[in-house]
């Protein structure tokens, strides 16, 4: 009798254990990763009615606004040039004044649009990237909701990838767009089809291997 009753009862405590682990397995949680934030500020460029000439007190504002920013790599600068085309000629010359300004500062801008124009004014932006560890690193909390014993990872996985990411790369507009390709050498780049037009390309001459790699 007592050995029928000890399978059972080792069932039954089998079970329990298994309906125990059910209740406590928590949701898988995601990795962390990179946030990467965009932000444009924009400045007021004033214009005399119907001009678009600019005041040397002006201009000092401009400058101003951009030293404050700390321009630094992967910053873009914007100058307004507004779809409507009421006035379209006017925001034309403006945006070429303020664009010139910026060039002479050795500060390259691209026009943007906007839906509303800025009457007497043109806004200037400074569209800025910026890449960071998550908000909730590092995490680590108290031991018993570590995750050793429930097969999960832990709460700071992936904060140390995330935080070095966001610290080794220069131009953070990169995480964003990539860049730009730079002019190609044509003639460097039509050695290799020259001389296999012409017979001279290069023989394929396997690797040296040892007796261990077969």
């Amino acid at each position: 009798m007592l050995s029928r009753t000890i399978p059972s009862l080792l069932a039954v405590a089998a079970l329990a254990v298994l309906a125990a682990c059910s209740e406590v397995l928590p949701e898988p949680r995601l990795t962390k990763e990179p946030q990467v934030t965009q932000v444009t500020s924009l400045h007021a460029v004033r214009f005399a009615p119907e001009g678009s000439q600019v005041s040397s007190a002006e201009w000092d504002r401009l400058v101003d606004f951009l030293l404050d920013l700390r321009l630094r790599e992967g910053d873009r600068i914007l100058v307004e040039f507004p779809m409507s085309s009421d006035g379209r000629d006017l925001q034309r010359r403006r945006a070429l004044t303020v664009m010139q300004f910026l060039a002479r500062e050795g500060i390259s801008a691209d026009p943007f649009a906007l839906a509303e124009s800025g009457g007497q004014v043109l806004r200037v932006g400074v569209e800025r990237v910026a890449i960071n560890a998550p908000a909730d690193c590092p995490d680590w909390p108290e031991p018993r909701n570590f995750g050793a014993f429930v097969n999960d990872s832990l709460p700071n996985f992936g904060c140390a990838s995330a935080n070095n990411f966001a610290v080794m790369l220069a131009n953070p507009r990169d995480a964003v767009e990539g860049r730009a390709l730079s002019k190609a050498d044509v003639e460097r780049l039509t050695l290799g089809l020259r001389a296999y037009r012409i017979g001279k390309n290069l023989p394929f001459e396997p690797l040296p291997y040892s007796e261990g790699d077969e």
